[in-house]
């Protein structure tokens, strides 16, 4: 008898998944590894026992959505956005490099209306998470694979995570 077999792990992702090897790592949970479900043919099919079982969160996108809404409506002053920027960028607040400052002034840049869709998102919260998000996707590093690997994985993707969690914590919006 054949059985239908799905491997995961909740990791949600607001990325478009474009192979299988995105949708293995969006589907992967590093903590508890992978977790099977199967179901045989025989049976009924039954699809939210199935996502239940794998820890699917229907409600993720949802969440996902409002959160950007909440920061798309919230007003972010350009003193407060460099001040936001530079404290998560100097790693001595006191006395920051060279390199530091001009990271700083760069996302600021972006968010003052340099950044991709900057007309759109406006001087909010979720305009200076999209400055972050665009610095460390497109402006860092010279060769394309590494940019990619370290957007996802890497440093970029660390500094976009601490991004997004200080803004959503200092605008009040998780």
């Amino acid at each position: 008898m054949m059985a239908a077999t799905w491997v995961s792990g909740w990791r949600g992702t607001s990325i478009r998944v474009v192979c299988n090897n995105t949708l293995n790592i969006a589907l992967t949970d590093s903590v508890k590894g992978k977790q099977k479900v199967s179901t045989s043919h025989s049976t009924v099919f039954k699809p939210n026992a199935i996502k239940s079982q794998l820890g699917l969160y229907e409600g993720a996108w949802d969440r996902f959505s409002n959160e950007m809404q909440v920061l798309s409506c919230t007003p972010v002053s350009a003193k407060d956005a460099y001040n936001l920027i530079l404290e998560l960028i100097a790693t001595d607040d006191a006395d920051p490099s060279a390199a530091e400052i001009r990271t700083t002034n760069e996302i600021h840049n972006l968010y003052m209306g340099g950044g991709m869709g900057a007309d759109m998102a406006g001087k909010t919260a979720f305009g200076l998470l999209n400055a972050f998000t665009e610095y460390y996707d497109h402006h860092v590093g010279r060769i394309a694979s590494n940019k990619l690997n370290s957007s996802f994985w890497g440093i970029s993707n660390t500094k976009k995570l601490q991004a997004y969690d200080t803004i959503m914590s200092t605008f009040n919006a998780a």
